[in-house]
């Protein structure tokens, strides 16, 4: 684990901006394009669901619910694979097919022949394809920089995430409000197959694979049959996560925060678009106005974790989550000025949670044996992902059951359990073991 002493000096930070993003510039660009396609389509599914299908809070649990099984059940296999054949073709794939489902959904919506059951597999699929996309893309940030630089780059990906995310979203809401959802999924798919076709461009350090941490000689892994593998490197990765008594206690801060969001994200789209009535625009500024945050905070997020150092940026962000959580709390209490707690929510959310993501991104590709991150970060996914489908699945049914304010209870007890585990990581931090 990091201390403050392994941030960048400001000459590693000036090699890195002449030398080390014309590497890592094809990332970028790929991964805020990503941003751009998800923020669109976040929107477009939400209206086509409410608005076209009539889905309620119910069936939008079931809609979240199906979009992140992929991490829970897919997310080892798929972090393995990545570790024995990392490649920027696997970043590729996933954008273009990504792309190939956004454009069924168009087409059926053209031909006015889509349904429900439609749609919930195309969410299914795509949440497969989610957990590809960025286990690869975070593996990829280590082997595309030199080690001193991963920091400069976590916060290159939140900015192009975060500058993408600021204009696409409410475009896309005034775009809904105009054409409907259709042409903005259309959009959606174009972006999603640019970034994959731009992820080819992508070169990595060296094209030799990094070493795992126990090769062993090559007789004996060849006598180990695809099974025993699988389950090897499964448990070296668990391995890994356990013994960091930081990386572990982040995990599961991780996994109550967005247990707690999971429970109010199938009755938000319902609760603005029927209840306060404000239009498919609002669900677009919405998502604009915590991406300002977040573009705010990568811009500054070398100068907070020098500032504040990495503890101190985590517990930031957990503390400054649990506020915006209040925001919500607030637009529900007083719903005459529900638009501007929403639009500070999201922008606080946005900032607090980039924060947390930059700094841990750091913290997790530093304290990782080589050749051990992608399964790491599969198996922390597998766990702070994996809670979102049984959140989702339990928000809608307390929505849809007993209204958005018993959610939104639920989010805000989840938000103060992360708080209080980010806070046990204090001690763990500095002892925490760093990267060979």
């Amino acid at each position: 684990m990091p201390t403050n002493s392994a941030h960048l000096s400001p000459a590693e930070g000036d090699n890195f901006s002449s030398k080390g993003l014309g590497r890592a510039q094809w990332l970028v660009l790929s991964n805020g394009l990503d941003a751009g396609g998800r923020s669109a389509t976040d929107v477009a599914v939400d209206v086509l669901a409410v608005l076209v299908l009539g889905v309620g809070a119910d069936r939008m649990g079931v809609l979240m619910t199906l979009s992140g099984l992929g991490f829970l059940f897919f997310g080892v296999p798929i972090g393995i694979m990545v570790d024995r054949s990392l490649s920027p073709a696997l970043l590729a794939a996933a954008g273009i097919a990504k792309a190939a489902l956004l454009s069924t959904l168009v087409l059926a919506w053209a031909l006015d022949a889509l349904t429900f059951f439609h749609l919930a597999a195309v969410m299914g699929l795509l949440g497969v394809l989610t957990v590809l996309a960025e286990t690869t893309q975070t593996t990829l940030v280590p082997r595309v920089v030199p080690p001193a630089h991963v920091p400069r780059l976590a916060a290159r990906l939140e900015s192009a995430d975060a500058a993408l995310g600021l204009i696409v979203p409410a475009a896309a809401g005034l775009a809904v409000a105009k054409l409907g959802s259709g042409p903005v999924l259309a959009l959606s798919a174009a972006f999603l197959l640019t970034a994959g076709l731009v992820a080819f461009k992508v070169r990595m350090i060296s094209p030799a694979q990094h070493k795992r941490t126990d090769t062993g000689t090559a007789d004996a892994e060849a006598a180990l049959s695809r099974w025993a593998r699988f389950w090897r490197d499964a448990v070296e990765g668990w391995s890994v996560l356990r013994s960091a008594p930081a990386l572990w206690l982040l995990t599961l801060s991780g996994t109550a925060s967005n247990l707690g969001m999971s429970l109010f994200v199938p009755v938000e789209a319902v609760w603005i678009l029927t209840d306060l009535r404000m239009g498919p625009e609002f669900l677009g500024f919405q998502l604009t106005a915590g991406s300002a945050g977040a573009l705010a905070v990568a811009a500054i997020a070398s100068k907070c974790i020098s500032a504040l150092g990495d503890r101190g940026c985590i517990l930031t962000g957990s503390f400054g989550c649990a506020a915006a959580v209040g925001l919500h709390l607030m637009a529900y209490i007083d719903s005459s000025h529900a638009a501007v707690y929403l639009l500070a929510g999201s922008a606080l959310w946005g900032f607090m949670v980039v924060l947390n993501n930059i700094t841990q991104a750091t913290v997790f590709a530093r304290a990782c044996p080589e050749g051990t991150l992608g399964r790491v970060t599969a198996l922390r996914r597998m766990l702070t992902r994996g809670a979102v489908p049984f959140g989702t699945l339990a928000g809608g049914a307390v929505g849809a059951a007993f209204g958005t304010w018993w959610a939104l209870l639920g989010w805000q007890a989840f938000a103060v359990l992360s708080l209080v585990l980010t806070g046990m990581t204090f001690r763990h931090l500095v002892a925490a073991p760093t990267r060979a």
